[in-house]
């Protein structure tokens, strides 16, 4: 397994809100697979989530990005200063991101290995969660 703090790349956070890494996570469930937006601070590593979806469409992407810039710890923490959203892959969506995100003084990137470096950790963490929870969740609960 790679361990995310080794993850060399051209960027470095110098503050908070400076560097946002998106990521829809996919999460098994009863019904299929669900999906929770998450948003990482590259430099407090603090966690927004803003919902979960059954599938990641450019439309929910955009969607979800609008909740994000409504956020209560987003809002009130910023400061309008500059900052860069990072979004794994999806670079034809930049433009559209770019419309939405000019307002809140931001740029879009896609960089892979930056959005993986503050998202795996936390992939790693919320599936370990899971595993927890499903070990002392009691069978007869359990859907089979």
């Amino acid at each position: 397994m790679i361990n995310s703090e080794e993850i060399i790349t051209p960027f470095t956070a110098t503050r908070a809100l400076e560097h946002i890494c998106f990521y829809p996570i996919e999460f098994p469930a009863y019904d299929g697979d669900v999906y929770t937006y998450v948003w990482v601070d590259a430099y407090s590593r603090f966690l927004f989530i803003t919902g979960s979806e059954t599938k990641v469409t450019d439309d929910l992407i955009l969607k979800h990005l609008k909740l994000f810039l409504q956020e209560p710890d987003f809002t009130k923490n910023f400061k309008g200063l500059p900052w860069n959203l990072f979004v794994h892959k999806r670079e034809y969506l930049l433009p559209n991101m770019a419309g939405i995100l000019n307002e809140f003084n931001a740029t879009s990137l896609a960089h892979e290995m930056y959005v993986a470096k503050f998202v795996m950790p936390v992939i790693e963490f919320l599936y370990r969660q899971l595993e927890e929870t499903a070990r002392k969740e009691p069978k007869a609960k359990r859907k089979s």
